[in-house]
């Protein structure tokens, strides 16, 4: 998370009591913090206007306490999610909600502890502290919360980090030699080769390590786990006809990036002009626009029913607002017009994120590419491109099928690099890697308890 400049403003209102006054909206944390000995909680209120402002707290069970924090004054609900995704990364996709109670009590333990190793939190904490209750909540027990490791602070970080000077002269002056652990952390550091050090490792040197394998040593050794994901998983699926596929479509269709609406028209007077207005203006509209284009586009529909385009923006100005049921509008759609592929593709991307891959596969007829299910078109707008390669990954991201994913992930950066850059592949890809580390999870624990599968992995990895 980068360091956050607070506005004037903001400092005032937040000082001022005015943002813990506000009603609750929801206290979330990721699920494996007690695991990981990272904890990702967010605090959001609800604001008058609809919207609600947002506090951000990384939080280091180990040693540090509150390391970094961040506060969000006005967004909309649905974009929570957005915002905890790029401040949290992978980590966004393992939230839950939690007791206020719970994250009241982790904050402020969590600063008792770093306090007694000498160690102050981020420096906006004194102001986002603010978003938290002027006192405690009164739980009917105390959450059991464990800090360090073994009986002592640890600090795992990489060389490179610009407060590990700190955080040592801290630990040495307050605690002393031999008082805490503290180990550099092989994620990020570019001392040496990791894939020719790990290269040279015996069968003898993987069983110890499987043996001794430890997630909450191992969590944050990316290229470690990267590595053994590659030598164990490497052909572990049957994505060679799949990669054809995708391939051949890349190779024969092409996908337009900027609105595509021609085919939805006829020539009544007016029709495009009002759909082009409201195009230009949704790219950057704020509630009040979006409140007032939802109504103009109610009348739109009224006006030109056969108008598929219309009822699109309804539901997606609707999702920017926060009110209706956008899946149940999008599957209306796919029985009206079944053969409005965007509703379809959107249909299926909302099914997958709730957990129904198959039944959003049978939507799109179990195909796997877009000129599959639409045989007679090579042409294709990002509308329905973008959704259906993020149905396809996450859903096969969630079978952990990691190969599968992958491909659809590439696809985006394959058919315009731009993509890439922009960064409409972050979300995908921090999600498969999730899945891909789940995954690789397992299978070291089944090693750890089963001599065959220990085995299999041995001669993989050697």
């Amino acid at each position: 998370m980068i360091k956050q400049v607070l506005s004037r403003e903001e400092v005032s209102l937040l000082e001022t009591g005015y943002f813990n006054s506000l009603p609750l909206h929801k206290c979330q944390i990721n699920r494996d913090w007690k695991l990981t000995k990272k904890a990702c909680v967010v605090l959001s209120r609800k604001l008058a206007n609809g919207n609600i402002c947002a506090a951000f707290y990384i939080i280091d069970l180990y040693c540090t306490g509150v390391k970094q924090v961040g506060f969000m004054p006005d967004l909309a609900p649905t974009d929570l999610f957005k915002k905890v995704l790029v401040i949290f990364n992978q980590s966004a996709y393992r939230m839950i909600d939690c007791e206020y109670s719970l994250a009241y009590q982790l904050i402020e333990d969590a600063l008792d502890y770093a306090k007694g190793n000498g160690i102050a939190p981020d420096d906006n904490f004194s102001h986002i502290k603010h978003m938290l209750d002027a006192e405690p909540p009164k739980p009917a027990a105390k959450h059991p919360i464990e800090f360090g490791k073994n009986g002592k602070p640890f600090l795992c970080l990489s060389d490179d980090d610009d407060k590990l000077s700190y955080y040592l002269t801290q630990l040495e002056k307050h605690l002393g030699e031999g008082k805490y652990n503290y180990k550099s952390s092989l994620y990020m550091s570019e001392s040496e080769d990791l894939s020719h050090y790990l290269n040279r490792w015996t069968a003898a040197d993987w069983n110890d390590f499987i043996d001794e394998f430890d997630l909450e040593d191992h969590i944050d050794d990316y290229p470690v786990m990267d590595y053994m994901f590659k030598k164990i998983f490497d052909g572990y699926e049957d994505s060679e006809g799949l990669k054809l596929k995708l391939d051949n479509f890349i190779a024969t269709c092409r996908v337009g990036f900027g609105q595509s609406y021609e085919r939805t028209f006829s020539d009544l007077p007016g029709e495009l002009d009002a759909l082009e207005s409201l195009i230009m203006y949704s790219q950057s509209a704020g509630k009040a626009e979006c409140e007032k284009m939802l109504k103009q586009t109610l009348g739109y529909i009224e006006k030109w029913p056969h108008n598929i385009e219309f009822r699109n923006f309804q539901i997606i100005l609707e999702a920017s607002l926060g009110v209706g049921d956008a899946t149940a509008r999008l599957k209306q759609m796919t029985v009206d017009f079944p053969e409005y592929l965007p509703a379809r593709v959107n249909y299926a991307r909302a099914l997958t994120l709730a957990g129904d891959f198959d039944e959003a596969r049978k939507i799109c007829g179990y195909k796997e590419t877009l000129d599959e299910i639409c045989p007679t078109r090579t042409e294709f707008s990002e509308r329905e491109f973008l959704p259906f390669v993020h149905f396809m990954a996450y859903g096969y991201a969630q079978e952990r099928k990691i190969y599968h994913a992958y491909l659809y992930v590439s696809m985006l950066a394959k058919v315009d690099p731009e993509i890439a850059e922009m960064g409409y592949d972050d979300q995908l890809l921090a999600y498969t890697n999730g899945s891909a580390i789940a995954l690789l999870l397992d299978y070291i624990d089944a090693a750890k308890h089963n001599p065959d599968t220990k085995a299999v992995v041995l001669a993989l990895l050697g």
